[in-house]
């Protein structure tokens, strides 16, 4: 007992005795220069331009007598001094600071070289007459700059643990921070940057905002409104192709969560499916295209907090007053992937055309349901009829969840819906109606207020100004809270809930947004610690004059897809690539538009994985939804997943980033293109003998080559022939 307090007591020691050395090399001192001051970086990087910004006081000490015009024994700043920057003795610049600028700050660039601990002394003129002020500095090798980033990707994709990668490169950045110190940087990324992520201002905000509409979600499952609204639009489902659009729509209005939309639509859906002779292949695409796709591109959603906190811990970084909001809705156009991922179970059920090994599994479900129409037609009479018994007894208004037992699958897990309770659509339309309206309303009624407040701006009273100046997440703050209030008290009126159980079921939404509030928290410190370490001035500073700009955006699409395909986490790879190739776009351009790119790229890659990768969540579920083998669900979505983003990447994030068209073209060009491939390439499941244009047309073209290698033949064995028949004259000399 006695050694294991001695070694307690020997490990406090080192850390007070670390924290103290930390505070003292880091602190500034000198009396003679009294209020003046220096934001530096916490590091700088050898060699490469850093930002550092002189404060001066607003007074100096007297040298005369009070009265001549001093204040107090005090005396005014004089309207331009000389100030001088020494790093070891060597002058690294000079210059004049002016008196206004004593509450802004005098900003100025300067790059030092060495190792390790240094100072720097600045001299200011009249403040500074009786010795410098001296500033303690740490310099370390700029590559290692990149290296927290760069080793938490490959963490999380070795690992497939987005949390934990995240931590690691948080606690590498912070040994870099607090001079290779392995105690101090444990400590600190927890006491420091995980808490500073979540105490500011903003990113509460964003938090309680995820939390309120999570908790939404949570009841609107529980008491069965999402599964009620989709058991109305089943109805609508009267053949096969009415069938595939019925479940487009439906992924179209579950647009609030990827989760809930994969497994509402899936479960409720299933029976009707199976009636029409849809595969599980095309179902399971289906689900499994649109369901992580809307719920990214939709303002309104569970993502939404998640990537308006991604932009935020970058905001500071651009030239730009945007809020996180604004600028999160102008990323939505380049998201080229998601928005035609979206469109492409669309587009295919209008065409009514497949390819690959969807085609098969599409002709083997339409043989299936040809041999037993017969028999379904004899038991339930009609396509109606069978339809009528998979909604299980729906009234106008009801859903009963307790006359079928397919309706004991709608969700999973703890938000399963209550038992015993009818299904009514409306207790989801209102809640999110009410979401969707008050949160516009919010937006214009804080961006009034702020454009009132401001009249000098130059701010003008309209919509766009309006909703360029408010703070959104308040206004999603405000509808969340409002419909969570009117959701309680339609449910208890209605006696779905006792309050107990409102409560329990909005606890549990909560809940389920536990993991990407996590994630998002330690994306947050990680975005602070790589600007701390000065990753993206160096990466700028690295990329020569030639490298073109526009290029930046094309590799982050790329990247994404690639990262989000290893990891499996759309939130883990915006998290990591944010804050990297953001600022480094909108420190190489003042070009928004081409800074909006870069973040659709990231938005709209890291879907990439979701959509397709065998290890995210959503693959999972979409083989427990609809439900089909892992391997044969992938080996049917895949080379849909690839030629779309063979064609966003080309046609969509290339084309725009170098100005050759606008985003809506782009999207547009896809749409039709994709069309055009399907049409071309597929061919009708109902028609399997029947072959595609494209093969069709190379039969044409390999007849006419036939043809014509056959005449060419047919000329060459007459000549041939002729050449026989004739001898030829010889003439002999006379």
């Amino acid at each position: 007992m006695a050694w294991t307090t001695s070694i307690l007591l020997s490990v406090c020691c080192l850390i007070t005795q670390t924290a103290a050395s930390t505070i003292v090399s880091n602190s500034t001192s000198s009396a003679a220069c009294a209020g003046v001051s220096m934001d530096i970086p916490k590091v700088f990087l050898s060699g490469v331009n850093a930002s550092v910004t002189i404060h001066l006081p607003d007074y100096i000490n007297a040298t005369t007598d009070a009265g001549t015009g001093g204040h107090d024994g005090l005396v005014p700043l004089p309207e331009i001094m000389l100030y001088e920057l020494y790093h070891q003795g060597k002058l690294l610049l000079t210059g004049n600071i002016s008196r206004d600028e004593r509450t802004t700050g005098h900003e100025v660039f300067f790059n030092i070289s060495g190792n390790r601990g240094s100072e720097i002394q600045l001299y200011v003129e009249g403040v500074c007459d009786e010795g410098n002020f001296t500033q303690g500095v740490f310099i370390i090798p700029p590559w290692i700059s990149i290296l927290p980033p760069i080793i938490t990707i490959m963490l999380a994709v070795i690992s497939k643990q987005v949390l934990v990668s995240l931590a690691a490169g948080i606690f590498l950045g912070c040994l870099f921070l607090y001079r290779y110190n392995p105690l101090d940087a444990f400590l600190h990324t927890y006491d420091v940057y995980l808490t500073n992520a979540v105490a500011d201002h903003d990113h509460a905000e964003i938090l309680v905002g995820t939390f309120l509409l999570g908790g939404l979600i949570g009841v609107v499952q529980k008491c069965g409104g999402a599964v009620g609204l989709a058991h109305v639009l089943r109805r609508l489902a009267k053949s096969r192709r009415s069938s595939i659009l019925v479940a487009v729509g439906m992924c179209f209005l579950v647009f609030f969560d990827d989760y809930s939309n994969i497994l509402i639509v899936g479960n409720t859906l299933r029976p009707v499916m199976s009636a029409s002779g849809v595969s599980k292949n095309k179902f399971a695409s289906i689900i499994h295209s649109m369901g992580p796709c809307i719920a990214s591109v939709v303002p309104i959603s569970s993502w939404i907090g998640v990537e308006i906190g991604t932009a935020k811990g970058v905001m500071k970084f651009l030239n730009t007053t945007e809020e996180p909001f604004i600028f999160v809705v102008q990323t939505i156009p380049y998201r080229f992937f998601p928005m035609i991922m979206l469109l492409l179970p669309l587009i295919m059920g209008v065409i009514g055309r497949d390819f690959g090994p969807m085609l098969h599994a599409e002709i083997e479900a339409t043989r299936k349901h040809a041999s037993v129409t017969n028999r379904n037609t004899v038991r339930y009479g009609t396509f109606e009829a069978l339809n009528n018994e998979a909604s299980n007894g729906d009234t106008d208004n009801d859903t009963d969840s307790t006359d079928g037992k397919d309706d004991e699958d709608v969700s999973a897990g703890a938000l399963e819906p209550k038992k015993g309770i009818p299904y009514r659509w409306i207790n989801s339309a209102a809640p999110f109606l009410i979401v969707m309206v008050v949160t516009f309303v919010g937006m214009v009624f804080d961006g009034k207020r702020f454009v009132d407040q401001h009249p000098k701006s130059g701010l003008k009273h309209t919509l766009v100004d309006y909703v360029g100046n408010c703070d959104a997440v308040a206004a999603l703050i405000w509808s969340s809270a409002l419909a969570t209030w009117v959701a309680m008290a339609m449910l208890l009126v209605q006696k779905i809930f006792s309050f107990s159980e409102f409560m329990e079921a909005w606890a549990l939404g909560v809940k389920e947004l536990l993991e990407p509030i996590l994630i998002l928290i330690s994306a947050w410190a990680l975005g602070n610690i790589v600007a701390d370490v000065q990753a993206s001035p160096w990466v700028a500073s690295s990329i020569p004059p030639s490298f073109k700009v526009e290029v930046i955006p094309i590799l982050a699409s790329v990247l994404a897809c690639v990262m989000s395909y290893a990891t499996g986490s759309a939130f883990g790879t915006m998290s990591i690539l944010f804050p990297l190739i953001v600022p480094l776009v909108g420190q190489k351009t003042h070009n928004m538009d081409l800074v909006h790119q870069a973040g659709g790229a990231i938005f709209g890659g890291a879907i990439f994985g979701n959509v397709v990768a065998p290890i995210a969540d959503n693959t999972i579920l979409t083989t427990l939804s609809a439900p089909i083998g892992l391997t044969e669900h992938l080996k049917s979505q895949t080379p849909y997943v690839l030629v779309t983003v063979a064609c966003t990447v080309v046609f969509g994030d290339v084309m725009v980033a170098f100005g050759l068209y606008p985003a809506y073209v782009g999207l547009l060009l896809c749409v039709l293109l994709l069309a055009l491939v399907t049409f071309a390439f597929g061919s009708s499941p109902l028609q399997p003998d029947d072959k595609s244009y494209f093969l069709k047309a190379l039969d044409v073209v390999c007849g006419c080559v036939r043809r014509k290698q056959a005449a060419r033949e047919q000329k060459l064995r007459i000549n041939q022939n002729d050449s026989f028949s004739f001898e030829p004259t010889v003439t002999q000399p006379v």
